[in-house]
């Protein structure tokens, strides 16, 4: 029997609200689907709701350093945007902008330094997004759009005159990432897409901070990498190199629920009563635990078909890609 790589599933599902949502589970809040260790036609699965984010990231935080203290290796996504279009880094002229540089990085920690996220949900995504644009100098102001109620000089409610791409003096960014052009028919939205319905953007905005504070916490770190962004097209080894013992290992890697779409659709014909947000997290955890059972997980992390070199580059270094897209 081939043997899993993962031990625990967590799969995410984020929300930007900015006031607490109710306590009771509802649709378009936070809801964490985890598959433990048990055999899978037990379908050992709970999901877990959470009001703020605040939360979310302290039950997230405590359960990561939980298996990693019992020695278990941990496979968690979150369904926003690990990365941003191409040129990003570059339009707000940030260090390093080279395809051997962590750009991703950059951004991670640029968001991380911007956004202020309290413990009831009140944030200042709208005011970084403006910052931002402010930054990037250009007009019409862009490349984020989107906003609600407060008017801003650098963020306007639709999308830039022109649309996309976005000019950036002697450069274009795009509305989508390149993994993003290749499931746009079937519902992605834009990263720079800030707010209004079914929209992401909000989400990586309030989202990339908490992922910062969970790789870089002292007890997560040395057991935590991301994919692909330092792992590269490939899923790592479960022992280390540098240590003299193997070790839990913890990837973060962007998931999508509508790899999934069509199982969620099943699953609530079968339980009417669940939240829709909640099956997205059931179903996504039970079809990873379900492909690393049958052996056949590591083929999701490998490179996708039919990117060129530098299209390859831009994903490790600054784009990224979601999990299960081909």
């Amino acid at each position: 029997m081939t043997k899993r790589r993962f031990d625990t599933y967590i799969a995410v599902d984020w929300s930007a609200h900015s006031q607490p949502t109710s306590k009771k589970g509802t649709a378009n809040a936070i809801w964490v689907g985890i598959a433990e260790p048990k055999k899978p036609e037990k379908d050992a699965v709970k999901e877990c709701y959470f009001h703020t984010r605040y939360s979310c990231q302290v039950f997230l935080k405590n359960k990561l350093k939980e298996c990693v203290y019992q020695k278990r290796s941990v496979l968690v996504g979150f369904d926003f945007g690990y990365g941003y279009p191409s040129g990003f880094s570059k339009a707000l002229g940030l260090p390093g902008n080279s395809l051997d540089s962590r750009l991703w990085r950059l951004i991670w920690d640029e968001l991380n330094r911007r956004i202020e996220d309290h413990e009831n949900n009140r944030n200042n995504r709208f005011d970084v997004a403006n910052a931002l644009n402010e930054q990037i100098g250009e007009s019409p102001p862009g490349p984020f759009w989107g906003c609600l109620g407060k008017k801003y000089d650098w963020l306007l409610p639709t999308k830039p005159a022109g649309g996309f791409p976005y000019r950036v003096r002697d450069f274009k960014i795009e509305e989508y990432r390149i993994v993003e052009r290749r499931e746009i028919r079937r519902g992605i939205q834009s990263s720079w897409k800030t707010c209004y319905p079914a929209s992401v953007g909000g989400q990586s905005l309030v989202g990339i901070p908490v992922l910062c504070q969970l790789l870089d916490d002292p007890e997560l770190r040395p057991f935590s990498t991301v994919w692909p962004y330092e792992t590269g097209f490939a899923l790592p080894p479960l022992a280390a190199t540098n240590l003299a013992t193997a070790y839990p290992l913890i990837v973060h890697a962007e998931i999508w629920p509508g790899l999934v779409a069509e199982d969620v659709k099943r699953l609530l014909k079968k339980g009417p009563q669940l939240i829709k947000d909640q099956a997205q997290v059931r179903t996504t955890v039970m079809w990873l635990k379900a492909l690393d059972w049958n052996g056949v997980l590591p083929e999701l992390f490998g490179p996708p078909q039919g990117l060129t070199s530098e299209e390859l580059a831009i994903c490790l270094n600054e784009e990224g890609w979601i999990l299960g897209v081909r």
